[in-house]
């Protein structure tokens, strides 16, 4: 490999799980240490080590706490003199097994204090109540080369940075986040951001106003703000937003005009009355994502205490990656009151735009009269459905008045059934086996199911026998034993292979 190409892959090497997330991209593991990686590669060969060493850049990249949580000083003060002066990375993913040790926290302190202007990135900052002046002192300070910024989190209950954040000058901010701690909202040093999230500390009226002055905002996430009584906030035009995401924050949602097909994700827990207020303000805002990205797989879980509405890579959500986006919608219901929610938020949400999704999961009890009328309205505009995921109990909801009619026939191009679960069967009512009862009611409809995919269950702990699979003749089986997965075509075997107990 040429010098060049060696390069670019030691420069790739270099960025962390953070800096990835941060630019959307595909999934990482978040143990990963770039410094390891680098300090071990410089090992490789004396060429690989002269490149790494002549590149200050790179060392630039790699203060990761993480990896420079020693006792002394020597290795972190080396990768900082290897550094030059090139633009500096402060990053390190913290969670609970994470405990940096003092003189590791003193370091960083003092290197954000000493070379603040070289500062590029800093996120996942730890730090102690006793040191949170100094780094105060260091972000009131002009930030010509800043790029990312997470305000580090309280280290007690609550802490306010105060005064002018970056003096007004952060030119080059895109991205900033002030989850756990709060600040001086100001369109002076944010008119650049690109991806703002702000947490519990803030409250609609002081984040409102400064919104309308970030019009090249891209990704907005705000987190369980204070309403303040009788504000009403103005209308917030935001053109480039391309993500939305409110957690316990849906008092926003009439309020902000995003670009069209902007993904929206909703984490609520409210009254219902206050949900049936925004119903259709969520139903615009998902048929316009939908309108410009085609969904191919929804996840769908209606119960008295829930309403899930999503689109994810089954059975799991992905990261978002270059070129995907992706809708949750999140709600917690009153049971006793959900009736009137489910059967609203089905109405005004079902749309023909649902009739590209290939994958269907569904998650749902037995429903009553009103809110069931909604919810087979809502799944006949699922005519391409291919997959139905599905755990065996939840087959109910397909057995209910309507759902067996021949026209219109729901799920008319359905062929492969994935089992979440099985149920244990009750010996005195054969007719709790119900997936035999969905495959013998799709033979009698005419739209047989093709395969049947048992790998997502545990058929072990079920004490099951599914020999009867068996009397539908050309389907095929699939399960999983021994991590290997293994397929039965039926009428084409023997049925001691259905057998499981």
């Amino acid at each position: 490999m040429t010098e060049d190409i060696l390069w670019i892959i030691f420069m790739m090497n270099a960025v962390s799980y953070e800096s990835l997330e941060a630019d959307h991209d595909e999934e990482h593991d978040s143990d990963y240490l770039p410094l390891d990686t680098t300090r071990i590669t410089s090992q490789v060969c004396r060429e690989w080590r002269q490149i790494l060493l002549e590149t200050s850049s790179i060392w630039g990249r790699l203060m990761d706490w993480r990896s420079l949580n020693q006792e002394t000083d020597h290795w972190r003060n080396e990768v900082l003199r290897r550094s030059g002066k090139s633009l500096i990375w402060i990053e390190g993913y913290a969670d609970d097994h994470d405990n940096p040790k003092d003189c590791t926290l003193l370091f960083f302190h003092r290197l954000v204090f000493d070379h603040w202007e070289r500062i590029e990135r800093l996120s996942c900052f730890p730090t102690q109540y006793k040191l949170i002046e100094g780094l105060q002192t260091a972000i009131q300070r002009p930030a010509p080369n800043l790029e990312v910024f997470t305000l580090p989190d309280s280290p007690g209950d609550y802490h306010e940075f105060r005064g002018s954040m970056f003096a007004g000058d952060s030119p080059r901010l895109k991205i900033f986040r002030a989850i756990g701690s709060r600040c001086n909202l100001d369109a002076a040093w944010m008119t650049n951001i690109r991806e703002l999230s702000l947490g519990r500390l803030f409250n609609n009226k002081t984040v409102s106003h400064v919104l309308a002055h970030l019009p090249r905002l891209e990704s907005l996430e705000l987190d369980r703000h204070t309403i303040v009584d009788g504000y009403r906030p103005p209308h917030i035009y935001l053109p480039s937003l391309r993500t939305l995401k409110l957690w316990e924050c849906i008092s926003y949602l009439p309020y902000i005009d995003p670009a069209p097909g902007c993904a929206l994700f909703l984490w609520n827990e409210s009254r219902s009355d206050i949900l049936a207020f925004h119903d259709r303000r969520i139903a615009q805002m998902l048929h316009s994502f939908l309108f410009f990205h085609p969904a191919k797989r929804i996840h769908l879980e209606c119960r008295p205490s829930a309403f899930i509405l999503s689109e994810r890579q089954l059975p799991h959500p992905v990261h978002n990656t270059p070129g995907y986006s992706m809708f949750d919608i999140n709600l917690v219901l009153d049971p006793e009151s959900s009736n009137d929610v489910l059967e609203s938020l089905l109405s005004t949400l079902a749309s023909p735009l649902f009739s590209s999704a290939t994958d269907l999961t569904l998650m749902c009890c037995v429903l009553n009269a009103s809110v069931f009328g909604a919810f087979k309205r809502f799944m006949t505009f699922f005519p391409a459905l291919k997959n139905l995921w599905i755990h065996e109990q939840d087959l109910l909801m397909l057995f209910q008045d309507g759902m067996t009619d021949r026209n219109p026939l729901i799920f008319p191009n359905l062929c492969t059934l994935v089992v979440l679960g099985l149920s244990p069967l009750d010996k005195n009512k054969s007719s709790t086996n119900l997936i035999r009862r969905f495959l013998s009611l799709r033979q009698v409809l005419g739209a047989p199911i093709m395969s049947v995919d048992l790998t997502r269950c545990s058929i072990r702990e079920t004490s099951r026998n599914l020999d009867f699979l068996g009397e539908y003749a050309g389907m095929k089986v699939m399960w999983k034993r021994c991590n290997k997965i293994l397929v039965y075509e039926c009428g084409n075997g023997p049925l001691e292979d259905l057998r499981f107990c």
